[in-house]
C-alpha cells in the first residue's frame, strides 16, 4: 500500500511536465528521463499488483 502514494504523485506530475515547452536538449533529456520513469512504474506496478494479488488470493496463484 505505500508504493501507491509516490505512484499517484508521479502520474499527477506527468501533466506538469507535459505543459512545460523547454529548448530542445533538455526536451531530449526529459524525453528519455520519462521513458524511463515510465518503465519504471510500469514495473513497480507489476510487481505491486502481483504483490497485491498474492496477498489477495493465495488460491489464485497455483504452487504457492
Amino acid at each position: 500500500m505505500q508504493f501507491s502514494l509516490p505512484v499517484i504523485s508521479l502520474i499527477g506530475y506527468l501533466p506538469l511536465f507535459s505543459m512545460v515547452k523547454p529548448p530542445m536538449l533538455p526536451f531530449q533529456i526529459m524525453c528519455l528521463s520519462l521513458r524511463f520513469l515510465i518503465s519504471l512504474l510500469v514495473s513497480l506496478g507489476v510487481l505491486c499488483s502481483s504483490m497485491f494479488l498474492r496477498i489477495k488470493g493465495p488460491n489464485s496463484m497455483p504452487g504457492h
